[in-house]
């Protein structure tokens, strides 16, 4: 894991220590929004597999299959051509709605 985020009530983030440890507001209607940015050299040095994506589970401990949902991205050079290594991420988030209408 590279960078982990909490999606949660507003009145629940300082259980969890604010949004310096990831927390990101959960609004009435269900819905959320928030950054993500990682250095490739960063994944690459936490996979195993070289693998990425995007991981969504039920808080708590709980285990319920149809939250437990992935979208894969991939690392590519992106536009520039500075050769630093760094460029844009893709992958479809396209799945995650499923997870956030049925919480509604």
């Amino acid at each position: 894991m590279v960078e982990q985020k909490w999606v949660l009530g507003a009145e629940y983030h300082s259980v969890i220590g604010g949004a310096a440890a990831g927390a990101v507001e959960l609004l009435p209607d269900g819905s959320f929004s928030t950054t993500v940015t990682v250095s490739k050299d960063a994944a690459d040095a936490k996979s195993e597999t070289g693998s990425y994506g995007i991981y969504t589970y039920a808080a708590s401990g709980a285990v319920h299959a149809p939250w437990e949902l992935s979208a894969p991205i991939t690392f590519t050079s992106g536009e520039d051509d500075d050769d630093d290594d760094t460029g844009t991420g893709g992958g479809s988030l396209s799945g995650m709605t499923n997870l956030f209408g049925s919480l509604m």
